[in-house]
């Protein structure tokens, strides 16, 4: 009989790999579904082998290329594209086969085949993308979960549509104007890093031989160009050793959380940080909450959304107030980290029954004053950065240039 090599979950979430004999792969899926196991992956070992065989040197580095994990615009194409072939009257069976074949994003395409057999098989749509946690969001999974039974799936899949496509705009609007300062500073390094290590030593050696003084400028970034390239090892040893250190505290929950407060707090910065992380909150909440989602699981669900461990903190002091009977705005307010403008606007939704629709204008407003002051700094940042540049390489041009006229008055 055929040996199969299968990758497979069991009903608490936990991974196995190993191989069974049987007739054919339904047989060996069976098998494997006996024993309470989902299968992610399954196929003949023999072809296994010789496959692997094949692509053994590169295959590492062509799944690494090709799997990219998915991005919001794919999870936005993918709930857009469902909602409306759900709405043309397509089967959700019908919906995952397709969409495993156009999908994009190949590892998103080869996760959705592997969905689509789940559902055939007579698997539900949530407990399928549960088996999968590992590459769709939660709020995806829970959304499903509760547009399944309600039977708005469609519906549902529209509002995640939009959600992810408000993320996505709002990301690609912080990597627009993020992009060029970097680009910028990047090009000022290297360029500094060559006149430094590079080009003022050759000047350096000429001035030497004609017993030149070097004025005070040149010899102080000389010194430096000596010490970087004499020591360049104990330089990179304490480099790596300050982010190994920066990042293992950074794993704790106490750095974790005075990082996050840093961040908010910074200059420029700290503004643009928190503006993104409370429109990201109201977009959420908002979302969650418009798809059934009750209030509490949805506080739940934006901890893990929010990527802050500072206000996820707050959230989980805001749960537990909500179910002791009080209203969301009281905790939100005592935190002391939510703008007054979106507890007020808590306030007013819960007050009128509508805080599904406040928090999503909330958003609309926090949205609009993060492209504000995005398009502001882009405005202000490039003359800033070019007057930063001109100063840095006009002093390695000075620190070269004034010991040659040096060198032309004494001749």
């Amino acid at each position: 009989m055929p040996t199969f090599r299968y990758t497979a979950k069991s009903l608490a979430g936990k991974s196995s790999t190993g191989t069974l004999s049987a007739a054919d792969m339904r047989e060996a899926v069976a098998q494997l579904r006996e024993q309470d196991l989902y299968v992610i992956h399954i196929r003949e070992q023999q072809a296994a082998l010789v496959l692997q065989q094949q692509e053994a040197p590169f295959a590492s580095l062509r799944s690494r290329l090709q799997e990219k994990k998915p991005k919001s615009r794919d999870f936005m194409a993918f709930c857009r594209q469902f909602a409306t072939m759900m709405q043309a009257g397509i089967t959700v069976l019908q919906i995952l086969k397709i969409q495993a074949q156009q999908s994009e994003n190949e590892l998103l395409k080869k996760r959705l085949g592997e969905i689509a057999l789940e559902v055939e098989r007579g698997g539900d749509l949530a407990g399928a993308l549960e088996e999968n946690s590992d590459l769709f969001p939660q709020i995806i999974i829970s959304m499903v979960e509760a547009g399944e039974a309600g039977g708005i799936l469609d519906e549902v899949m529209e509002r995640l549509a939009d959600h992810f496509e408000n993320q996505h705009d709002l990301e690609e609007k912080i990597r627009s104007a993020t992009m060029y300062p970097i680009i910028v500073s990047a090009l000022a390094v290297v360029v500094m890093a060559i006149m430094v290590f590079f080009v003022l030593p050759r000047f350096a050696g000429i001035f030497d031989e004609m017993g030149f003084e070097m004025p005070m400028l040149t010899r102080a970034l000389l010194a430096f160009s000596d010490l970087v390239i004499g020591y360049w090892y104990f330089f990179i040893a304490a480099l790596l050793l300050a982010a190994l250190g920066l990042r293992r505290y950074l794993g704790t929950p106490q750095g974790r959380e005075r990082l996050d407060r840093l961040q908010m707090r910074l200059p420029i910065y700290g503004k643009i940080y928190s503006t993104m992380i409370v429109a990201r909150f109201a977009r959420t909440l908002s979302t969650l909450m418009a798809s059934g989602v009750d209030l509490v699981q949805s506080l739940e669900l934006v901890e893990r959304v929010i990527n802050n461990v500072a206000l996820a903190g707050a959230l989980v002091e805001a749960r537990r107030v909500i179910r002791q009977g009080e209203t969301l705005a009281l905790p939100l307010a005592a935190s002391g980290l939510f703008p007054p403008m979106l507890v007020e606007m808590v306030h007013i939704g819960e007050e009128s029954g509508a805080l599904d629709r406040m928090l999503a204008r909330t958003a609309d407003f926090y949205e609009g004053e993060l492209t504000f002051i995005l398009d502001r700094l882009s405005s202000i940042i490039e003359p800033v950065m070019l007057i930063a540049v001109g100063i840095f390489v006009g002093i390695l041009l000075i620190s070269i240039i004034q010991p040659m006229f040096g060198i032309y008055e004494l001749i």
